[in-house]
């Protein structure tokens, strides 16, 4: 996602002047323009995804997806003859 966005001219990657192993990521002015249009459409679509959910139930809906893409980036990706068959 990041080289199709740099490629666009979204953003930049620098090297961190005091750790060269980092790579710092910063919006271009072309990003900066399009981050407020973006967050705003963001903001619209979680105020319609958590309709009518509470607070407490949207906080354990975060905190079991969570613990779901834990589960599926842990180790390795199942065989997919067992996975196969397990269904």
């Amino acid at each position: 996602m990041l080289s199709r966005m740099e490629r666009a001219g979204l953003l930049e990657r620098c090297r961190d002047p005091k750790d060269a192993r980092c790579t710092r990521v910063y919006l271009t002015e072309k990003g900066r323009k399009l981050r407020e249009p973006v967050e705003c459409c963001w903001e619209a679509v979680q105020e319609r995804a958590f309709a009518g959910i509470t607070a407490e139930e949207e906080a354990l809906l975060r905190g079991l997806l969570v613990r779901v893409r834990d589960n599926l980036t842990r180790g390795a990706a199942p065989e997919s003859s067992s996975f196969e068959t397990d269904l």
